[in-house]
């Protein structure tokens, strides 16, 4: 099926990240999206993982003030998620910025222009969301 969306958990890479999250005990949900996170946030060029580095960014964002339509999504982990350390914010936005990039290689492959606007703005609100929340001012 690929992506239907432009949503954090529209795809099938993500869908199966948010499965292998749910299915793991809470600290290994934590070590999961950690790592997931810090990935994203230290590669260079393309990003072939990159829809769970959106997936994992949103599940953090998830448990940020204005953030919590993450938490309840369709295609969100069904089942309840630890308290993910306040540190992790500042990976998570180090993430999207990356996402954002354009050698990141994740805002190609839209058949519609507007559907690459719309992830745009959507991974621009999960890192906003994490950057108000860590208490540092969005920039561009």
């Amino acid at each position: 099926m690929g992506t239907w969306g432009p949503g954090p958990f529209q795809s099938d890479y993500a869908a199966d990240f948010v499965d292998e999250v749910d299915a793991a005990s809470l600290e290994a949900q934590v070590e999961l999206v950690s790592s997931t996170l810090h990935e994203m946030a230290r590669s260079t060029g393309r990003i072939p993982d990159g829809a769970e580095g959106v997936a994992a960014a949103a599940l953090v964002a998830g448990q940020c003030p204005g953030g919590e339509s993450y938490a309840t999504d369709e295609g969100a982990p069904k089942r309840p998620l630890p308290s993910f350390p306040t540190e992790l914010r500042a990976v998570a936005a180090a993430a999207m910025t990356r996402a954002l990039d354009r050698d990141s290689g994740m805002g190609d492959g839209w058949v519609e222009a507007g559907e690459a606007a719309a992830w745009r703005a959507e991974v621009e609100r999960i890192r906003t969301l994490l950057l108000q929340a860590d208490g540092a001012k969005p920039h561009r």
